[in-house]
């Protein structure tokens, strides 16, 4: 195509045309492994932010519950954060 090596064609066609879904996909598999992550800490958890959740909630401290959930949103929010970032630095020839 073009007068493009394969190396070339590689570089220059099929990774910049790719990057866009894949830096999406990979904003949803974090996502997706951040619900993942709470659910079994809420499940299971022997120590975490899941154990300390539910051992406030057996002892009615709303205060640490809210604090938990807080948490977890920072955490959330900070990982989407940096794969903004990551895209944005990736995706520099893009409009």
């Amino acid at each position: 195509v073009l007068g493009f090596s394969p190396l070339q064609r590689l570089r220059t066609l099929v990774i910049p045309s790719a990057a866009p879904q894949v830096l999406v996909g990979l904003r949803q598999s974090l996502a997706i492994s951040w619900l993942t992550l709470i659910v079994a800490e809420q499940i299971n958890a022997d120590s975490g932010v899941g154990y300390l959740i539910n051992n406030a909630r057996d002892f009615l401290r709303i205060d640490v519950i809210i604090f938990g959930l807080v948490v977890y949103a920072l955490l959330g929010i900070i990982t989407d954060a940096l794969v903004r970032i990551l895209e944005r630095r990736a995706l520099r020839y893009r409009l």
